[in-house]
């Protein structure tokens, strides 16, 4: 018993030493790493930060139609500790630009770099340099509330699962107002969705999408809402009346026969509307052979609206041409 005890205070002495020393070591690398991150950031370096833009002033009877882009790209030129407070602090604050300052002609405006720099300085602290400002660009456009309505063309590939097809679209709102310049405006007809990606899908489909962006143009809303509804493809087969066209009023002329077959592919929710009377195969007393032993070429003149694809299983059918009693 008495060995089992001095080794147990063995072991209790000897970690106790280890843990001593490896808390001392951690201090001193505290001490240590600290006293670097104190020369470091003590240097003096250049770093590129964002900066957020504002305008203000714009009068109210203008429409900015392509604006200055939301930030703009400043090198600056400080101790770490004070490029560190833009980067991981609040951030530099918004330089706000006044609408009157800036250099207009032809509905074209121009922010000038040596303002924006100006009144970047006002939101740093006195130490800090600007090295130099980059932006996306520098100019915007307005004009004074000429506007249009202009309808929402869907781009992109929409496309529903192999024996589905879309039976309706929607977009809300169907047209967006645009302003421009009346240059632009007289040759816009139209305006685009961001491009969509859609396939494979066999219910209704919803997406908020974007309006696609054109240069010196601002659109309201510039967003829509979109709704491709899928529906199931049903294939049948109808018996459609051959009727003649043209025809003189003592003759009379009768197909064999009478009633042809008609393929037709019709959406599920649809299949319960069809009607052989909504069909209309037709022959053109003017384009019948002059033969009289010959076959005459029927056409289909008339398909419901709501039919994805209709076709003739029967081309030509023979006939007669009688007098009328």
């Amino acid at each position: 018993m008495g060995w089992k005890h001095a080794d147990t205070m063995l072991r209790k002495l000897f970690f106790g030493l280890i843990n001593k020393e490896f808390l001392i070591f951690l201090f001193f690398l505290a001490v240590s790493a600290g006293f670097w991150c104190m020369i470091t950031l003590n240097e003096t370096y250049e770093k590129e930060v964002n900066v957020p833009l504002q305008m203000i002033g714009v009068p109210d009877n203008v429409v900015i139609t392509d604006p200055l882009p939301d930030t703009v790209r400043a090198v600056l030129k400080d101790k770490g500790y004070v490029l560190m407070s833009y980067i991981y602090g609040e951030g530099v604050k918004p330089v706000v630009i006044n609408f009157n300052n800036c250099s207009k002609k032809n509905d074209k405006g121009i922010l000038l770099q040596g303002e924006l720099v100006k009144q970047l300085y006002g939101k740093l602290f006195g130490s800090t340099k600007v090295v130099s400002v980059k932006a996306e660009k520098w100019d915007f456009s307005y004009n004074y509330g000429l506007a249009k309505m202009v309808p929402v063309v869907i781009d992109g590939e929409v496309k529903a699962y192999d024996d589905y097809y879309i039976a309706r679209t929607e977009i809300v709102p169907e047209n967006v107002k645009i302003f421009s310049s009346k240059e632009k405006l007289d040759s816009i007809e139209e305006v685009f969705t961001e491009v969509l990606n859609i396939v494979d899908f066999k219910d209704t489909v919803s997406r908020i999408v974007k309006v696609k962006k054109m240069p010196g143009v601002k659109m309201e809303p510039d967003k829509v809402k979109v709704k491709f509804y899928a529906d199931k493809m049903v294939e049948t087969e109808m018996l459609i009346p051959v009727r003649a066209v043209n025809m003189p009023e003592h003759l009379v002329f009768k197909p064999f026969p009478a009633r042809v077959p008609l393929r037709v592919v019709v959406g599920k929710a649809q299949f319960q509307n069809l009607n052989p009377d909504h069909f209309v195969v037709e022959v053109d007393y003017k384009e019948l052979p002059t033969n009289p032993n010959e076959k005459c070429t029927l056409n289909l003149r008339t398909v419901p609206d709501y039919v994805i694809s209709a076709s003739l299983k029967v081309k030509q059918v023979e006939y007669l041409i009688e007098k009328e009693e």
